[in-house]
């Protein structure tokens, strides 16, 4: 990690975080297990918005669908802003189980950060909010 980001790291809140998203009650290889086998129960809950783990698994298979139209392969790096919604949490999950490389972004960071972590990485493709 560049000293740049890890200072921009030291000053993210981790709080933030933690209004928009509750621990995690399964681990990875545990949601990646119940992706493969998805039923009814919740999976995701951003907020009021939610999603069992069939509409996860769906939605997970329409992101990665998307990005192999566009050319993105497994091991890509593809950038993803990281606003608290169930489309970044899908993506993330997509990204993973897919084999590609997230690269987050945060938002309140400036052009000079983001200008950096993207040159940096080098992602194949960046994800904005629609």
């Amino acid at each position: 990690m560049s000293s740049r980001l890890a200072r921009v790291a030291r000053r993210t809140p981790v709080a933030a975080t933690e209004a928009f998203c509750e621990r995690p009650r399964v681990s990875v290889p545990e949601l990646f297990a119940r992706l493969r086998a998805p039923d009814e129960r919740p999976a995701l809950r951003v907020g009021d918005a939610s999603l069992s783990y069939r509409a996860l698994a769906r939605a997970c298979t329409a992101h990665l669908a998307r990005l192999r139209d566009l050319g993105v392969a497994p091991g890509d790096r593809v950038g993803v802003w990281t606003h608290p919604s169930l489309a970044t949490a899908v993506a993330l999950t997509a990204h993973a189980a897919g084999g590609l490389v997230s690269v987050p972004l945060n938002p309140k960071l400036g052009p000079r950060e983001l200008g950096h972590i993207l040159d940096d990485a080098a992602p194949t493709r960046v994800l904005t909010p629609d």
